[in-house]
């Protein structure tokens, strides 16, 4: 029974943090603006250059917010690892990453690391786990 009674407090701790964080980050793919809505349709399409031509028109647009270009980002590390470009997905992951830090973005930030993590690919797999042991440590 007492078993019980702590694990239902772990319980609803577990949803007030998941609350909190969710009204943090309520970027990255959920919300996306129109722009970005039609590159992952394009996307999901296979136009993978009409989609990352969206996507470069949408992150040279004077006054995005930064949320709106970390989220610009992820989406085109996103087509970048689609297109087996990984040097690519793993540059902007870096950038996404550094700024999802500056907006102390939970989910940029693992969104970000995903993207990083595929260093792996480009023959650097030493690196990749180093960044997985920087991120749980």
């Amino acid at each position: 029974m007492k078993n019980l009674i702590i694990w239902s407090k772990i319980h609803q701790i577990s949803k007030l943090l998941d609350l909190k964080i969710e009204r943090r980050n309520t970027i990255v793919l959920d919300l996306l603006p129109e722009e970005l809505e039609e590159a992952k349709k394009l996307m999901r399409e296979g136009k993978y250059e009409e989609a990352l031509g969206t996507i470069k028109l949408f992150e040279n647009k004077a006054g995005i917010s930064d949320e709106e270009k970390l989220s610009a980002l992820i989406l085109e590390g996103n087509l970048y690892t689609y297109t087996n470009k990984f040097k690519e997905v793993v540059k902007v992951g870096d950038t996404a990453y550094k700024l999802s830090q500056k907006l102390e973005s939970i989910n940029g930030s693992i969104e970000a690391l995903l993207l990083k993590s595929h260093l792996v690919y480009t023959g650097s797999p030493s690196e990749a786990l180093d960044i997985t042991r920087n991120f749980f440590s």
